[in-house]
């Protein structure tokens, strides 16, 4: 049996305008960030792009306001990560931020992942 195919998780510093991806997913359109906004709005926006029949999406660093970049980026990775498990799943998730440090805090959690991924393989023994 073949492994469903991942997506492919890109962070990069730019503008979500500008982005070439098929599909943007750009705000919470005046709802509060919080926790279950982001969750929901990012769970939105990926199920309306697989009915568009969209392959790749960009992302906006949703959570901007009450809810820290840093959490927010723990959200959306997470999601982005659940998302790619789905058949039929996105084939690019692109994370759009707006300079540097965003892009440092995406990275950094993304990071995060990695290694907690990597430590649970070791513990494995595989």
């Amino acid at each position: 049996m073949s492994a469903a195919p991942r997506a492919r998780i890109a962070i990069r510093e730019g503008d979500i305008a500008a982005d070439p991806a098929p599909f943007r997913i750009a705000s919470l359109e005046g709802k509060a960030a919080g926790e279950d906004a982001v969750r929901a709005a990012f769970r939105t926006g990926l199920a309306a792009a697989r009915e568009q029949g969209a392959t790749a999406v960009a992302v906006a660093a949703l959570g901007a306001g009450p809810l820290p970049l840093q959490r927010c980026a723990e959200i959306l990775l997470e999601e982005a990560r659940r998302g790619a498990a789905d058949p039929g799943c996105i084939e690019e998730i692109r994370f759009v931020v707006a300079g540097e440090p965003a892009f440092r805090v995406f990275e950094s959690v993304q990071d995060a992942v990695r290694i907690a991924e990597q430590m649970e393989r070791l513990a494995r023994g595989h």
